[in-house]
C-alpha cells in the first residue's frame, strides 16, 4: 500500500509529517487530509489563531506533493 505524508505549509514554513500513513489511493489520503486539516482548523479557531492561508500537502515517499487540501475550503467548502 502506497506511503502518503501529510505536510503542513504555513506561507513559506513548512512542518514535515515524519511518519506518514499508508492509504489505498490518492482519494484516500485526500480524505485523510481533510479529516486532518478540520482538527487543525478546530484547534486555531479555538487558540484564535488564523488559517487562511494554511495547506496540507500529500507528499509521496519522495516529497513531490500530489495535492493540497487549503484549509480556508475546509472552513468555506467550495
Amino acid at each position: 500500500m502506497p506511503q502518503f505524508y501529510f505536510n503542513v505549509r504555513d506561507g513559506s514554513e513548512v512542518f514535515r509529517d515524519p511518519v506518514g500513513s499508508e492509504c489505498q489511493s490518492l482519494d484516500d489520503a485526500k480524505a485523510d487530509a481533510k479529516i486532518a486539516a478540520r482538527e487543525f482548523v478546530v484547534e486555531a479557531l479555538r487558540f484564535e489563531r488564523p488559517v487562511d492561508g494554511r495547506v496540507i500537502e500529500i507528499t509521496d515517499e519522495n516529497g513531490k506533493v500530489l495535492a493540497e487540501i487549503p484549509f480556508r475550503d475546509i472552513v468555506n467548502p467550495p
